[in-house]
């Protein structure tokens, strides 16, 4: 695996701060994530960070948050978090058979009616989403 770029903090006492959640977040995954980089300087970012995806995946429906994220990483062209969100559908969710359907059927005719409708809700918000940011 290639080694990841991270922008050390000059504060030592945040250097120490990042560092464990850089260990964590190793410890976690058995490698340092790429999201991690945009963590690196910012501790008290990736605390925040960390409370609100286990905040707002906890409060739904595991495989359905996986869906819906897949989507919302897809409508990004986010290849990482498409491919890190797919293995935790198979993985966390035990679910193989979406996960498959899901990479071979660009229009989730294999998927039922809820969860067609989990995607298509989150690619509707991308366009809005990128005129703010242009």
């Amino acid at each position: 695996m290639n080694p990841i770029m991270l922008i050390e903090p000059n504060d030592p006492a945040v250097a120490d701060e990042a560092n464990a959640w850089t260990d964590d977040q190793t410890a976690r995954w058995g490698y340092v994530p790429n999201y991690a980089a945009a963590f690196a300087s910012r501790p008290e970012v990736a605390k925040a960070w960390t409370a609100l995806n286990i905040a707002v995946r906890d409060g739904m429906n595991r495989r359905r948050f996986e869906i819906a994220t897949i989507a919302a990483a897809r409508a990004m062209q986010n290849t990482y978090c498409t491919l890190a969100h797919s293995k935790f559908l198979r993985d966390a969710c035990h679910d193989m058979p979406s996960m498959v359907a899901l990479a071979n059927d660009a229009n989730n005719r294999a998927l039922d009616e809820t969860d067609r409708g989990s995607r298509s809700v989150r690619r509707q918000g991308r366009p809005q989403c990128g005129r703010h940011l242009r």
